[in-house]
């Protein structure tokens, strides 16, 4: 006992750490039944999942009729096929020609586009080829080269008449994909991605670079979804622009009211109470100083400069999308 008395610290650490031991040992116990429990439900939902896969089908008895449900269901997938088909409308393409007439078939549609942007106020670098600039002019193509840049130059029509009908200020630029000898590596014109395929769709990238104001930004984007292409937005970067192509740095011009003109202080005798000896008086008696900067009688007050409390900035924004066509059936 008076060992006890003297390490009583120690006896009552020792009491409650087997205390301790004691429920963690039953709650280790516990669980460990829990987890048994767990275990066995889930081997019979994998053997019963294992039985499921290796049962042979059957059409069904007279009491259980599995046709008439499989039948149902392959309707309604035929029809969900169906409406999903109107959701990836390609785009249209041209018809199959030759290295003499695609060259005259992008000339012709670089002057539409170029037409097209300038009709709606649209911003271009000069003489902009729309990624084809290595093409242009050209009358002798690399072999399998005209039906993917007519494929691409169709889709880029139909970007082009999205960002046009936003009325976007400028187009900077566009990239798409090198599908042939003839698209010259390192150009601006190219991005550095492929164009993905699987049993069922085509996915080819485009990278648009324009400048605009948010209200433009949202046409572009509604544009975007109201489509009857399928056109998937990847990514869209905004960053602050420098100054519209055609605008002027300054904005908008502010008006001054009451400048030039006034009323003559001599005439109505503002130097008699404003300031100055007028009509014998002296200075500064009656408010020369005039420390409150008010007015004085007969004046316009001074012009203020208007409160500008909302100035929206051009934005730049690249973005990234992918044109979507399906496969023919």
């Amino acid at each position: 006992m008076a060992w006890i008395k003297r390490n009583l610290p120690f006896v009552a650490g020792g009491v409650a750490a087997l205390l301790l031991l004691g429920v963690a040992v039953f709650y280790l116990i516990s669980n460990l039944s829990a987890d048994a429990a767990v275990t066995e439900e889930l081997n019979q939902q994998v053997s019963e999942l294992k039985n499921m896969h290796s049962a042979t089908t059957h059409p069904g008895t007279e009491t259980l009729d599995n046709m008439t449900p499989a039948k149902a269901d392959e309707k309604r997938v035929g029809e969900f096929l169906v409406e999903a088909r109107k959701l990836f409308v390609p785009v249209p393409t041209y018809p199959t020609t030759d290295d003499k007439g695609f060259n005259n078939l992008l000339l012709n549609t670089i002057f539409e586009l170029q037409t097209s942007a300038s009709n709606s106020g649209v911003a271009l670098p000069p003489d902009y080829s729309f990624t084809f600039l290595a093409q242009r002019g050209k009358l002798a193509f690399a072999t399998n080269s005209i039906e993917p840049w007519m494929s691409q130059l169709s889709e880029i029509k139909t970007i082009c008449r999205i960002l046009f009908n936003a009325r976007v200020n400028a187009l900077d630029g566009m990239r798409r994909v090198a599908v042939s000898t003839d698209d010259v590596s390192g150009n601006p014109d190219y991005m550095q991605a492929a164009i993905t395929t699987n049993d069922v769709a085509i996915s080819t990238p485009y990278e648009v670079t324009f400048r605009s104001f948010s209200a433009e930004v949202a046409s572009v984007m509604n544009g975007i979804l109201r489509a009857t292409n399928c056109l998937v937005v990847k990514t869209i970067t905004v960053a602050p622009s420098g100054a519209i192509a055609g605008a002027s740095p300054e904005g908008f011009q502010q008006f001054n009211p009451g400048l030039g003109g006034g009323l003559s202080p001599s005439r109505y005798g503002l130097g008699r109470y404003g300031g100055g000896r007028s009509e014998g008086l002296p200075q500064g008696r009656y408010g020369a100083q005039n420390p409150f900067n008010q007015p004085q009688p007969g004046t316009l007050a001074n012009p203020t400069v208007p409160t500008v409390f909302q100035s929206e900035k051009p934005l730049q924004v690249t973005l990234r999308l992918d044109v979507v066509k399906l496969k023919p059936e």
